[in-house]
């Protein structure tokens, strides 16, 4: 309930600072300031509760990208000139408490979700030239590519690409009975019970909400996970991830993440901070007689 509060504070007070035209002029007078170069950003890709909350914090820890912070999305109108203000205080900490609820990350420079410039970037795409230059400014001013996490872009990949041709996407699955059983966990702890659809909506979301609700959670991560595959077939700039992989060796499977970016052409450094061994959590908590379902129904559809 705090979390959701949370959210409508921060989503009220945003989409007033999003229609503040002078909050916009400032920003059009700062981007005029600068001349950034290419850049070719990196994004996280995957259907919901996969993990790649963490995975995206440990790869910030990791790579020192650039990246949204909580602050700067409050101020969507202004992105680059909110990233110059609060970079004073990030002052190299990128260091987070691995801690999130939902996708939430609690702090200023935390990292964010960017919903709403995420949907101004690349699904509205009205300026998509001011939307290249801001990304490609807050990556001079953070001083590496810009690294983003959301999920909805799942279905914004044809349009990513077509902005950053050279873009690298990071592609995050992890075994669907547990990220089904997550997606129900939300459910219940969200509306009180499991029926009501929580995140993101595949293709054939109306024919999907008619199934039980274990069919429900598991098609909603294959046929997300399917959009994603199909969007990136015969891409050369992508990684596929296991979250399981990542848990039990995080630094392993960061350093050949970064080895395949470097090989596609992006200049990223490696620092030699230890990530420790992460928990996974992939354990039953859910009814048995709910689970077998899901069993049942990931057995249907992807074996």
């Amino acid at each position: 309930m705090k979390s959701i509060v949370i959210r409508n504070l921060i989503k009220s007070f945003r989409n007033q600072v999003s229609h503040n035209s002078f909050m916009f002029e400032l920003e059009k007078n700062f981007l005029k300031k600068y001349n950034s170069p290419k850049t070719s950003p990196i994004f996280i890709v995957s259907a919901p509760r996969v993990g790649s909350t963490i995975f995206f914090q440990c790869l910030i820890d990791k790579i020192k990208p650039a990246y949204i912070t909580n602050a700067v999305s409050v101020f969507p109108s202004c992105p680059t000139l909110a990233t110059y203000v609060t970079s004073f205080f990030l002052n190299g900490n990128y260091f987070h408490n691995k801690l999130n609820n939902e996708g939430l990350v609690s702090g200023l420079i935390s990292p964010s979700e960017a919903k709403v410039l995420c949907e101004k970037w690349f699904n509205k795409m009205r300026d998509s030239k001011t939307g290249i230059k801001q990304i490609e400014t807050i990556s001079e001013i953070m001083n590496g590519p810009m690294l983003i996490k959301n999920v909805e872009n799942a279905r914004r990949i044809s349009n990513i690409r077509n902005l950053f041709p050279r873009c690298f996407f990071i592609v995050l699955k992890r075994n669907p009975r547990f990220v089904a059983q997550s997606i129900l966990n939300v459910r219940k702890k969200r509306f009180g019970n499991y029926n009501q659809w929580w995140g993101f909506k595949p293709e054939g979301y109306s024919s999907i909400i008619n199934l039980s609700v274990a069919e429900q959670v598991v098609q909603q991560v294959f046929y997300t996970e399917k959009l994603i595959d199909e969007s990136l077939s015969n891409y050369e700039n992508c990684i596929t991830v296991k979250y399981e992989t990542f848990c039990n060796n995080p630094n392993r499977v960061i350093e050949i993440i970064v080895k395949k970016m470097r090989t596609c052409g992006l200049d990223i450094s490696l620092n030699s901070l230890k990530l420790p061994k992460l928990k996974n959590s992939n354990k039953k908590y859910i009814s048995r007689e709910l689970f077998n379902s899901i069993d049942e129904a990931v057995a249907n559809i992807y074996d």
